[in-house]
């Protein structure tokens, strides 16, 4: 119970007469300096004096609001100084009248609106609303007729516009309706579990809080299959042909004109991709193994196919069901593979016979240049070499060849029609195109090939060299 006092205090001292009103430097020494149980009660103001609690040159009074623990003291309103007060308050009595309310802004975009006891100052020019619709999750590479899960999601991006109402429409043909609407929310989501393309179609509309003038905004995705095809066969070639087919010098499984042998190859089935493949139908243009013969020009032009069908029972997986008859992709087709047939630069010897060693054979009928194993050493022949793949300018350009024999002999350099030699040097010798070969070829022989002859050059006299003479080099310029 409080004492009663019949009189006032006259106080001598230069501080308040409750010495928990303070000063204090700060909240941390104030809440020290009061123990909660004996010295706070609710509502006891106390006086914060230290250098953040400063409003011009006037304290702060905080006071203990709500009730007495450490977070209960909190700045006073209208405390001394207002230094840490947030509040607006409204005085009930009305014994204080606010006349005019003036906004002082320098920009002409300021707005005033009451609605329902709110005045609103809006300050700046709303941004319209920019809405977004995304379809996420949705799988492409899939027949028309298999169910997908995904999500549609739509972002209002209202940006300060007040929403009225939003719309998520499906628009799909044969599928168009409403999916899913607010009038409170930011955003629309929904999951649906559909076949085939989608589309789908966001309508939002939308007031501007400046003039409440409506807003109309819409946005659209959409997902369209692409189902992808079966990769192409491949095929694996086992060649087993006169000096290869493989062209170092930059052509594609060259094979020697004249050269026999024969091409085994075998189809790898390439990856399905979610097709069926149709048994029996991995089949090649030409059957395995192609015999290569020595008098044929022509070129071997070697591929294989497969065919597949959309997956389900007899394709239903896609409406409608996808073959080879319907979708040009259902057949997969390998790329096709060459073998080219070519004349390469061939170089050598003809020596005299022990029965005629002063008279060299000195020319070459087409049966002969075509019978390669009498030529090539490596083959048994016993004139000289072919340079397998050699047989355009820049192959045969700068290339050093060299002919060693015994006896009596003429000195052969055969190229094909295609290459033109300019002169043929020896050393630091040149000019012996002219001088040592008559300056150009002696005949001309068409061939099997196509617009391909071989072009014979052969030396105008007769060459001699001793057993065990060092070989005769040549390097010819194209």
């Amino acid at each position: 119970m409080g004492i009663s006092i019949i009189d006032n205090f006259n106080v001598n001292a230069t501080k308040p007469i409750d010495a928990r009103y303070g000063p204090y430097d700060s909240v941390t020494t104030a809440l020290a300096s009061l123990d909660q149980a004996t010295q706070r009660f609710r509502g006891l103001v106390v006086l914060l004096t230290g250098s953040n609690y400063i409003t011009g040159s006037a304290p702060t009074e905080y006071w203990f609001q709500n009730g007495v623990t450490d977070s209960d003291l909190v700045p006073k309103p209208g405390g001394s100084g207002g230094g840490g007060g947030t509040d607006i308050t409204f005085d009930s009595s009305g014994s204080q009248v606010i006349n005019n309310i003036i906004v002082k802004d320098f920009d002409n975009d300021v707005t005033v609106t009451y609605n329902s006891g709110d005045l609103t100052f809006l300050f700046g020019t709303p941004q319209a609303p920019s809405p977004t619709l995304n379809i996420s999750g949705f799988i492409t590479n899939r027949f028309n007729k298999v169910p997908d899960n995904y999500t549609v999601a739509g972002n209002l991006g209202l940006n300060g516009y007040t929403l009225v109402s939003a719309s998520l429409f499906e628009t799909t043909t044969g599928s168009e309706g409403l999916r899913a609407t607010t009038d409170t929310d930011s955003s629309l989501s929904i999951t649906p579990t559909t076949t085939g393309s989608r589309s789908y179609r966001l309508e939002v509309t939308s007031s501007n809080p400046a003039d409440d003038q409506l807003d109309f905004k819409t946005v659209t995705d959409f997902e369209n299959l692409g189902k992808s095809f079966p990769t192409d066969p491949t095929m694996a070639f086992t060649p087993d042909v006169q000096l290869g087919t493989t062209n170092t010098f930059g052509g594609n499984n060259e094979v020697e004109l004249g050269a026999t042998g024969s091409i085994a190859f075998t189809e790898l089935a390439g990856t399905a991709n979610g097709w069926v493949f149709v048994p029996g139908t991995l089949i090649p243009n030409v059957p395995s193994a192609q015999t290569v013969v020595d008098n044929d020009g022509n070129s071997l032009l070697i591929s294989c196919s497969a065919d597949y069908s959309s997956s389900g029972v007899d394709g239903s997986d896609n409406d409608p069901a996808l073959n080879p008859s319907n979708e040009a992709g259902a057949r997969r087709t390998s790329s096709t593979t060459t073998f080219q047939k070519v004349i390469s630069l061939r170089y050598g010897v003809t020596v005299g016979p022990p029965s005629d060693p002063n008279n060299p054979k000195d020319a070459f009928t087409l049966n002969e240049l075509l019978d390669i194993e009498a030529w090539d050493t490596a083959l048994g022949g016993n004139i000289g070499t072919i340079e397998r793949g050699r047989n355009t300018s820049s192959e045969i350009n700068n290339f050093t060849l060299q002919m060693q024999w015994a006896g009596l002999a003429y000195q052969w350099i055969i190229i094909p029609s295609n290459v033109t030699l300019s002169d043929i040097h020896s050393g630091a010798f040149t000019g012996l195109l002219a001088s040592a070969f008559g300056g150009g070829p002696i005949a001309e022989i068409a061939s099997p090939i196509t617009n391909r002859s071989y072009k014979i050059y052969r030396s105008t006299a007769k060459q001699v060299m001793q057993a065990g003479d060092p070989a005769q080099s040549y390097t010819l310029k194209t």
